[in-house]
């Protein structure tokens, strides 16, 4: 029997982050010749300067080839007026509100449990282009997966994912196609919104050191966020840290101070007189001790320049060279506290007074039963390195001695 219903025109939509996945999708599509009638970016207004350089140097490169530029969604607010401004009209949380004496305006910092920042400025908005879409044309959207993040694949077209494209080999296939985000990835592992709580502390110490203006808007939005909703989970932006205590913390840091020198002197490295008894960790070897006399042995460890993290609960600092990531050091273990993993050789040892100082024997025992094993780094969950422990290697001159073949 005849129907009046018109069958539904093909519509090929991509969606693109400006990340190294949905680049490298995006570049293979184009180069493989695949239909493309759309390219979607939702611009959160916190994308780090060199994001947004990458997206005019992709939309100039995806004119060139197909004559399209990019479609971008942007919320008609913005981050700032979600984050303290948009009014509650729930009953429900407008009674939680009240309750807890929090103004009823305002989605304070994301957590993991609400992370508002996602959906209102970027899945929603993308979602709603594809829905109004939907209505008139027979939609195919693709999203830029890797190969090694399977669930995260849910229903749309994931060519990475059927090419067996990893994550490192789609950020290969971008710096091949001289796509480098002027660097950024080489001094981030991902490159989000600058401002994201959900961060590891490593990121945020980079973001201070390489990003100095955006770190200042930072600590904007952590006083006025403290200011409006105090110290809970919508004013405080980690659930340990505010950005005020990051501040003082990495600054102590680069100052190599000890944390629990409230005198503020910097540490003093002194020749010859005060050797320091440390462990040392190298990526897949056994823990062992020795003995360092001043910055120049320490930087010989590491491998340059240092830097110290204090991740651990008694007086003891973990110092690892400050560049291991820009020069692609071997992965080393995982640390605690959410610092993620130390890439490159590191040593543990004591904090005096005012100075670095050597491991007590019990803390000497407490290290190596730690750092015995040692770690494969075979992917990520979120943010934190999923690693497999192995047996260690003995270093260079600890082998223990070959007996001698006998003789008849």
């Amino acid at each position: 029997m005849p129907t009046n219903k018109r069958e539904k025109k093909p519509f090929h939509a991509v969606s693109f982050s400006g990340g190294k996945d949905s680049t490298a999708m995006l570049l293979m599509m184009i180069e493989r010749g695949m239909p493309i009638d759309m390219v979607l970016a939702a611009d959160t207004g916190m994308e780090f300067p060199e994001m947004y350089r990458h997206w005019d140097q992709v939309e100039q490169y995806l004119y060139r080839k197909r004559g399209l530029k990019l479609t971008i969604l942007r919320h008609p607010k913005g981050f700032e007026w979600l984050m303290f401004d948009q009014p509650k009209e729930k009953q429900s949380s407008i009674e939680l509100r009240n309750r807890l004496g929090v103004p009823l305006y305002g989605n304070g910092w994301p957590g993991m449990k609400v992370r508002w920042c996602t959906g209102q400025l970027k899945t929603h908005l993308i979602g709603k282009e594809v829905s109004r879409l939907k209505k008139e044309y027979q939609i195919l959207h693709y999203v830029g997966i890797a190969a090694d993040e399977p669930k995260r694949i849910k229903g749309e077209q994931y060519p990475l994912a059927e090419w067996g494209v990893t994550e490192a080999q789609a950020l290969q296939i971008c710096y091949d196609r001289g796509f480098d985000w002027s660097g950024l990835y080489e001094i981030y592992r991902r490159c989000s919104c600058w401002c994201c709580p959900l961060q590891r502390i490593d990121e945020l110490r980079k973001l201070r050191r390489h990003h100095p203006q955006l770190w200042a808007k930072l600590l904007e939005l952590d006083e006025k966020a403290l200011t409006q909703f105090g110290h809970n989970a919508l004013g405080q932006f980690k659930k340990n840290w505010t950005v005020a205590a990051l501040e003082e913390r990495f600054a102590a840091e680069d100052c190599e101070l000890s944390p629990f020198d409230s005198y503020g002197k910097t540490l003093n490295f002194k020749k010859g007189a005060d050797y320091l008894n440390v462990l040392v960790v190298e990526p897949g070897m056994v823990p062992y001790e020795k003995e360092i006399d001043g910055l120049k042995d320490m930087q010989a460890i590491v491998g340059g320049r240092i830097t110290a993290i204090y991740p651990f609960e008694d007086k003891a600092a973990l110092v690892s060279n400050d560049e291991a990531l820009l020069r692609r050091m071997e992965f080393n273990r995982s640390i605690e506290g959410g610092y993620g993993g130390i890439c490159g050789p590191f040593f543990v040892c004591g904090l005096g007074e005012e100075d670095f100082c050597s491991l007590t024997p019990e803390q000497m025992d407490f290290y190596k039963k730690k750092y015995h094993h040692a770690e494969i780094l075979v992917g990520f969950r979120g943010e934190e390195p999923v690693t497999l422990k192995a047996e260690p290697r003995k270093p260079p001159g600890q082998e223990p001695p070959q007996r001698p073949p006998k003789t008849r």
